[in-house]
C-alpha cells in the first residue's frame, strides 16, 4: 500500500496541482495504516514539498465520526489540497464532515480512501479509492496459515499485496 499511494500522491502533485497533503487516521494503529501514511509523506519529500502534518488529522480511531471529523477540521490552519485517508470508513466519514460545511470535493480538497469498500458507491462524488486483490490476500494468508499449522515454529512474515487506484470523483 506504500508504494500504490506514494505513487497516486505523486500523480496528483504533478497532473492536479496539488502541493499539501494531510492524512487523517492514526497512522500507528496498524502497519498498513502506516505504510499509507508513510507513502503519503514520501512523494511529498520525493516531490520537493514539506511534510507539513499540521494538515493532518491523528487521533485514536474512535475519533472518526463526522461531528468528531468536523471539529477536527476548525483546528486546521487551511484545508490541504488534498486529504488522503487511512481507510474508506474514515474517508466518508471526512467527507460527510466537510460537506457539512459546505466544502466542495474535489474542488476545494480532494479525497482519496482505501479498501474499495462498496460503501463508497452510496456518496456523491464516488470516493477514489485502492483496490486490494482481496482473492489473492485470501489465498496467501490461507497459505499461509496451512503452513503454520505444519511448522508452528515458522517466523512471521509480512506480505504485500499489489493495491490499485481507482479514480473517482473525489479526486
Amino acid at each position: 500500500s506504500e508504494v500504490a499511494v506514494k505513487h497516486y500522491c505523486m500523480q496528483l502533485i504533478r497532473e492536479e496541482g496539488c502541493e499539501t497533503f494531510g492524512f487523517v487516521g492514526d497512522y500507528l494503529h496498524c502497519r498498513s495504516f502506516y505504510e499509507r501514511f508513510v507513502g503519503m509523506r514520501e512523494a511529498l519529500f520525493l516531490s520537493g514539498l514539506p511534510v507539513d502534518l499540521q494538515y493532518s488529522i491523528l487521533e485514536d480511531d474512535s475519533m472518526y465520526t463526522p461531528e468528531n471529523l468536523s471539529a477536527a477540521l476548525d483546528q486546521l490552519p487551511s484545508l490541504p489540497d488534498c486529504f488522503i485517508a487511512a481507510n474508506d470508513s474514515i474517508a466518508l466519514n471526512l467527507m460527510a464532515a466537510l460537506k457539512s460545511k459546505k466544502v466542495h470535493i474535489p474542488r476545494d480538497v480532494k479525497v482519496v480512501g482505501f479498501d474499495n469498500n462498496p460503501k463508497i458507491k452510496q456518496v456523491t462524488p464516488l470516493l477514489t479509492s485502492f483496490n486490494v486483490d482481496k482473492i489473492a490476500l485470501g489465498k496467501k494468508l490461507t497459505t499461509l496459515l496451512l503452513d503454520r499449522v505444519a511448522n508452528p515454529t515458522q517466523a512471521n512474515q509480512i506480505i504485500h499485496i499489489v493495491s490499485k487506484v481507482i479514480v473517482r470523483g473525489s479526486t
